[in-house]
C-alpha cells in the first residue's frame, strides 16, 4: 500500500493519496454500474483463474445485481469515511498521547475497502471466505490502534467470527426442567 510508505513527515500527503485512490476505486465502481446490464447474465464482468486446482478451488470474480449495489455503495462511502476521519489519526490535533501513524490509519481502510470489495465480488466460496475472514485483520487494527477501548477490537473479531454466545432477550441460558424446550418472550421457564 502506498499509502503507509509515505514518510511520517508526510502525513497530508499520505491523506491525500487515500482520498485520491479511494476516489479512483469510486470511478472504477461508476464504470463496473454502467457496464451492468439487469437484464443480462446473472454474473457479468467475469474474471476466472484456476488457483488451487488440487482442491478444486478457482479465483473468481463477477458481479450480479446486489454486488454491483453494495460495490457502489461501498467505494462511494469510502471517500467520506477518509474525509470524516481526516485528523483522527493526528496525535498533534487529538490531544493523544501515544503515537498513531497517519499514513497507517488510511492504508488500513483502503485495505478494510478492497478487501469488502473483493468479497462483495467473489464467485467463489473459499475466494469469499478468504477475503471476508482477512477484513477482520485490519479491522482490528484500526478499532484497537485508533479506536477509543483495546477491549473493542478484540470484541468486535470476535463477533465478527461468530465467536459470541448468543442467549435469550432475558438474559437465562437454560430452561427449568418442568418447561419444553422452546422459548418465548412471555415465558418464565428460563432461569440462570
Amino acid at each position: 500500500m502506498a499509502t503507509a510508505a509515505v514518510p511520517a513527515a508526510r502525513r497530508t500527503a499520505a491523506k491525500w493519496l487515500a482520498l485520491l485512490v479511494s476516489l479512483a476505486t469510486l470511478a472504477l465502481a461508476v464504470t463496473v454500474l454502467v457496464r451492468f446490464d439487469p437484464g443480462g447474465d446473472r454474473y457479468q464482468l467475469t474474471e476466472s483463474h484456476a488457483w488451487i486446482a488440487a482442491f478444486g478451488v478457482r479465483y473468481e470474480l463477477g458481479v450480479d445485481g446486489i454486488a454491483v449495489a453494495l460495490l457502489a455503495l461501498t467505494a462511494l462511502l469510502i471517500p467520506f469515511i477518509i474525509l470524516a476521519g481526516w485528523h483522527d489519526a493526528d496525535p498533534q490535533e487529538t490531544g493523544s498521547t501515544r503515537w498513531r501513524p497517519t499514513q497507517g490509519f488510511f492504508a488500513l481502510i483502503l485495505a478494510v475497502e478492497a478487501m469488502v470489495i473483493i468479497s462483495f465480488e467473489a464467485t467463489d466460496v473459499f475466494l469469499f471466505y478468504i477475503f471476508f475472514e482477512a477484513m477482520l485483520i485490519p479491522m482490528y487494527f484500526l478499532i484497537g490502534g485508533f479506536g477509543d477501548r483495546a477491549h473493542g477490537s478484540y470484541q468486535s473479531a470476535a463477533t465478527a467470527a461468530g465467536a459470541t454466545r448468543r442467549r435469550p432477550p432475558n438474559g437465562r441460558t437454560r430452561p427449568s426442567s418442568s418447561c419444553s424446550t422452546t422459548w418465548s418472550a412471555a415465558s418464565s421457564c428460563w432461569r440462570p
